[in-house]
């Protein structure tokens, strides 16, 4: 058990071959995890609370403790190739949300986005990366990707090649892109309700709304 506390960043080996250096011990990588997830049922949760309980793991069980110690930080590489850094003010926005009391905070574009429009919203404590903001189309039926915790958008290969723009224009002015939607559809783009009061009509979304992902907004 002391050389598992004692472990500083070391390189580690799941057993389909997977290599990755991680730089915790396990006792914090069970913490990350539990304190990640919440009270959520999941492998990484089992394998921490295991950790805590009997204070050890199989040589086989620990690499998988600290991979989901990194994806709960944000920080597991799977190697996507066409990484796209600069959206951590839209993993914000959602954290903002989130801590607002939101427990699936989203945001749906179907008109600032060609077809068939694109929506994000923030991964719950089940996923495999919790916190991370995963894009798909407007419908939800299509994933396209997740934004991780540091900002960083990883996209898969049917992503068309305008989401990184959408993902881009909101992230420099949310507030801009929520106002032209909101105009155009009528509808927050947060939530989803036809807008009616005249300052929400003009700003395109409402004030629940705005307080929730802190942008700005008359009634406020």
């Amino acid at each position: 058990m002391m050389d598992q506390l004692l472990s500083a960043t070391k390189e580690m080996t799941t057993t389909n071959g997977t290599t990755f250096e991680t730089p915790y011990s396990d006792e914090e990588a069970a913490s990350k995890v539990l304190g990640s997830r919440e009270e959520s049922e999941s492998f990484f949760v089992e394998l921490a609370e295991e950790y805590q309980e009997s204070g050890s793991l199989s040589e086989a069980q620990r690499p998988y403790l600290h991979k989901g110690a990194l994806q709960a930080d944000g920080n597991w590489d799977d190697g996507s190739p066409d990484t796209v850094e600069g959206f951590e003010a839209i993993v914000g926005h959602f954290e903002e949300a989130h801590a607002s009391g939101l427990s699936y905070p989203s945001i749906k574009l179907v008109e600032e986005a060609p077809e068939p429009g694109l929506r994000m919203y923030r991964a719950s404590s089940r996923s495999s990366r919790p916190g991370s903001v995963a894009v798909t189309d407007a419908e939800g039926e299509e994933f396209w990707g997740r934004i991780r915790k540091n900002g960083t958008f990883h996209p898969r290969e049917s992503a068309p090649e305008w989401a990184v723009d959408v993902l881009e224009e909101f992230a420099s002015d949310p507030a801009l892109i929520a106002r032209k939607e909101g105009q155009v559809t009528g509808k927050c783009c947060f939530c989803g309700l036809e807008l009616t009061e005249e300052g929400s009509i003009s700003v395109g979304y409402g004030p629940i709304c705005a307080e929730n992902f802190g942008l700005p907004h008359p009634q406020n």
